[in-house]
């Protein structure tokens, strides 16, 4: 039986390296350009690509949480990307399906997915994390771990509720096969109410997980920040993402403003921890030294193209300053 979209059935995915290797500029040209039209977004040159970020949990948030039903998840340390099934004309006739993973600094690859299903590639549109695991005989293997839907078969599905994208989800999965060295599973959402101390509990022995997310289950899905979704972190898995020139030896806010992180009168950093650092977006752990806040660099976000606002940057202080506990949370759902 013929499958479609092979063209990562071949490569080896034992690690995230192959997220470097982009496919050739027509597909991505393409690929990026389906992904704006599923979204409805109108994409410009350099521009950012649409993808929904949750916003950090304040005390302010607390109200909203009680006054509608949430679910609850574990948020995954990995490699964000959205996995599009899409298809490419071609004027001498040999059209071609593919099926891609998009990042948000708008890196193209392809994907260890296949159908044969060829509705598929209408214009399918999936998001999650994608993450290397460890199998019971040490083995490592990719997996992407889906947590939306944001169009199935051409159609968009963003303004169905959350159970109803993940139902959605779950019916397309039924339809993509694996590279042998990967595989794709959805994510597990619970009422918060039912899940929120089993997700807590995780959260302290998991090494794939760096915090909880909280989603409403009837709100649609949009791009951008999402002022109802809420993402938890206790405070030592807490980061930013900053800009390091090492030229000019700063570090940057991103947009709007690109800010000096050194404005920010909570805020310091050791030029000797960013001395060997190249050019780039670098995740930093933030430590409390004498009530201010110590940026230390964690490792290079080769899957961001722009560093963390400055309107992130202070609501993530805030967020810290509050302190919110898992007691508190687990209060909160009883």
């Amino acid at each position: 039986m013929s499958k479609r979209a092979r063209d990562g059935a071949s490569l080896k995915f034992s690690d995230l390296s192959f997220l470097k290797r982009r496919t050739n500029k027509e597909l991505s040209q393409d690929a990026v350009k389906l992904l704006c039209q599923l979204w409805q977004h109108t994409h410009r040159p350099n521009g950012t690509l649409p993808f929904p970020l949750p916003s950090s949990l304040m005390r302010s948030d607390f109200k909203k949480l009680t006054s509608q039903t949430y679910m609850v998840s574990m948020k995954i340390d990995g490699v964000r990307a959205q996995l599009l099934f899409g298809h490419l004309p071609n004027e001498n006739g040999k059209d071609k399906d593919y099926c891609a993973f998009i990042q948000r600094n708008g890196y193209v690859t392809y994907a260890p997915f296949f159908s044969k299903e060829a509705s598929l590639f209408q214009g399918t549109l999936l998001d999650g994390e994608v993450v290397i695991t460890k199998e019971e005989n040490g083995k490592e293997r990719l997996s992407y771990q889906v947590f939306d839907a944001i169009a199935v078969n051409g159609w968009s599905v963003g303004t169905l509720s959350l159970e109803q994208r993940l139902e959605q989800a779950k019916t397309t999965m039924e339809k993509i096969c694996c590279n042998p060295s990967a595989n794709i599973a959805l994510k597990p959402f619970v009422e918060a109410s039912l899940g929120i101390d089993e997700c807590l509990e995780k959260l302290v022995s998991s090494n794939m997980s760096d915090g909880i997310i909280l989603a409403p289950t009837i709100d649609g899905l949009n791009a951008g920040r999402l002022m109802n979704y809420y993402k938890y972190k206790p405070e030592h898995k807490i980061t930013v993402d900053v800009k390091w020139d090492e030229e000019s030896k700063t570090l940057r806010c991103g947009k709007p403003g690109f800010e000096l992180v050194e404005e920010l009168e909570d805020i310091f950093w050791v030029q000797d921890d960013f001395k060997t650092k190249k050019n780039g977006i670098y995740e930093c752990i933030i430590n409390r030294e004498n009530e201010k806040f110590k940026l230390i660099p964690h490792h290079r976000r080769h899957d961001k193209p722009n560093a963390n606002s400055l309107f992130v940057l202070q609501r993530t202080l805030q967020n810290i300053k509050e302190g919110i506990t898992s007691e508190e949370l687990k209060a909160l759902f009883s």
